[in-house]
C-alpha cells in the first residue's frame, strides 16, 4: 500500500477560473479557490463545467474536492490540457463516481452515514503526475449541490510508513450552559478534525521537502493529505483531508534517520 501523502501546494489557487454552468450570485467559482467554509460555490442545475487556467506548465498527480454536497450518482471528470485553451488533453479520468469510498464498517448503514456526515466524506482521486497548463472539471448528474473546496497538486509521498499511532480526535465549536433549573442548552457549532502524525524513522530523502513545505505553508496556508492513499475505504475517507498544520514542531536528525511529527486540524 502507498505510504502517507501530502499535496501542498494548490495549483487550483494559482489558476484563472471560468465555468460553463449557473451558479447563485455571489457564490461562484472563485470561492473554491479559499479555505472559509461559508463561502461556497453554489451550482444551480444538473451539470457545471469548472475551468482553470495556470499562469505556466506545472505538475499534478492529485485532486481533492473537500465539504461538498454532491449527492449519490453524481460524477466527477478531470482533464488536464498542455495548452492554455483546453485543446490538447494530456490525462482525462473519465467520468467518477463522487462516492468513491466503499463501505469497510461492517454493521453500519453506508447510507444512513451518508445522510448525516455527507459534507464530511471527500472525493479524492489520484493519478499518474503529469505536466498541464489548462484543466478542466465537469460535475454531472448532479442536483444544485455546494462546493467548498477544490484541490489540485502534486503529491509528495514519504519514503517511509508513518508509526502506527496516528492520533485522531475532534474539536467541537458547540458552546453549552445549564439552566437554574438544571436543562442543558446548546448552541451547536462546527466540528473540524485534529490528527497528528508521527514518523521516527524518515531518510535523508525526504529533508529538504519537510524544509520547504514548513517554510511554505507555515500555520497559514492549507494543503491535502492522506494517510492510506488509494485504499479506496472508508479508512481512506476517515484519513484523508484539508488541513493546516496547528504547529510546525522540529525535525529531528537520529545520526541516520529524521524524525518529525506533523500535527494539522481540519479546514
Amino acid at each position: 500500500m502507498p505510504n502517507f501523502r501530502l499535496i501542498p501546494h494548490n495549483l487550483h489557487d494559482d489558476a484563472t477560473l471560468s465555468a460553463t454552468g449557473t451558479s447563485v450570485a455571489g457564490f461562484g467559482p472563485a470561492n473554491t479557490q479559499n479555505t472559509l467554509r461559508e463561502e461556497v460555490l453554489r451550482i444551480t442545475g444538473t451539470d457545471y463545467v469548472l475551468r482553470g487556467v495556470l499562469p505556466g506548465t506545472r505538475g499534478a498527480s492529485g485532486l481533492g474536492i473537500f465539504r461538498h454536497t454532491i449527492a449519490a450518482g453524481g460524477t466527477v471528470q478531470l482533464e488536464l490540457f498542455s495548452d492554455a485553451a483546453w485543446s490538447s488533453s494530456v490525462y482525462d479520468s473519465g467520468a467518477l463516481d463522487i462516492e468513491c469510498f466503499t463501505d469497510d464498517s461492517p454493521g453500519f448503514d453506508f447510507g444512513l452515514r451518508a445522510a448525516f456526515a455527507r459534507s464530511n466524506l471527500p472525493f479524492v482521486h489520484y493519478f499518474p503526475a503529469v505536466d498541464f497548463r489548462s484543466y478542466e472539471i465537469t460535475f454531472d448528474d448532479i442536483t444544485s449541490p455546494d462546493i467548498c473546496r477544490v484541490f489540485l497538486g502534486e503529491a509528495w509521498e514519504a519514503s517511509v510508513n508513518p508509526d502506527y499511532d496516528a492520533p485522531l480526535s475532534f474539536d467541537d465549536l458547540t458552546e453549552g450552559n445549564r439552566t437554574l433549573g438544571g436543562s442543558h442548552r446548546t448552541n451547536q457549532g462546527e466540528q473540524f478534525a485534529v490528527w497528528r502524525v508521527n514518523f521516527s524513522f524518515l531518510q535523508h530523502d525526504d529533508r529538504q521537502f519537510i524544509v520547504d513545505f514548513m517554510r511554505r505553508n507555515g500555520l497559514a496556508r492549507d494543503f491535502m493529505a492522506s494517510l492510506f492513499p488509494e485504499d479506496g475505504t472508508l479508512l481512506e475517507a476517515t484519513y484523508t483531508g484539508n488541513f493546516k498544520l496547528r504547529n510546525l514542531g522540529p525535525m529531528g536528525w537520529q545520526i541516520s534517520r529524521l524524525t518529525k511529527s506533523f500535527e494539522m486540524q481540519e479546514q
